[in-house]
């Protein structure tokens, strides 16, 4: 599938949507470093004691996503908009945190798919993407979050990553929860 093509479906999906075609940037397929059925992923997700409603304003906004992880981030909600997470202020630019990361769709109160650059501990595969999509679903004690990242190459960098992810994506929805129900696990 050709740039423009896969361009032209991220417009349609987002009118499908209903959510207009607000576009910051382009996304570059060829940084991907995989695709297709294949692709190694992880899976995992919480119940959360908290309004489907609630737990979507921390993953999706600046303010939520700092209350969540402790850290500054650039979220700008539209396709091929930024959600950067900035784990180091103090290092320069493009080297703290996740900076090139953008959405690649989203469902609002429902499901945000994000091209995921790794942070720069994984220098190995930096720059290079993957994709991490949060699904969150009403259940009767409040939520269900999902997380799938897919698309973890082949190379040891690869390896690295889907380790360092295998370990750190559990923590990540721990913290979600103590951010949401203030208790731990």
């Amino acid at each position: 599938m050709t740039k423009p093509r896969i361009a032209a479906l991220a417009v349609c999906s987002a009118f499908a949507l209903g959510l207009g075609t607000t576009r910051t940037e382009s996304i570059d397929t060829a940084l991907f470093a995989t695709s297709g059925a294949s692709a190694r992923s992880l899976e995992f997700d919480r119940i959360i004691n908290a309004p489907p409603e609630l737990v979507w304003q921390q993953i999706s906004t600046e303010a939520g996503v700092s209350r969540w992880l402790g850290v500054e981030s650039s979220v700008n909600l539209a396709i091929g908009g930024a959600y950067e997470l900035y784990f180091d202020e103090n290092r320069g630019r493009g080297n703290k945190g996740t900076e090139g990361s953008q959405v690649l769709s989203y469902a609002p109160g429902r499901m945000l798919s994000i091209a995921w650059n790794v942070p720069t501990n994984l220098a190995q595969v930096r720059g290079q993407r993957s994709w991490v999509t949060f699904l969150v679903e009403p259940t009767p004690q409040g939520s269900r979050v999902r997380v799938v990242h897919a698309g973890f190459g082949e190379t040891p960098g690869w390896d690295k990553a889907y380790d360092f992810y295998e370990t750190g994506w559990p923590a990540v929805l721990g913290m979600l929860k103590r951010s949401l129900e203030g208790v731990s696990d």
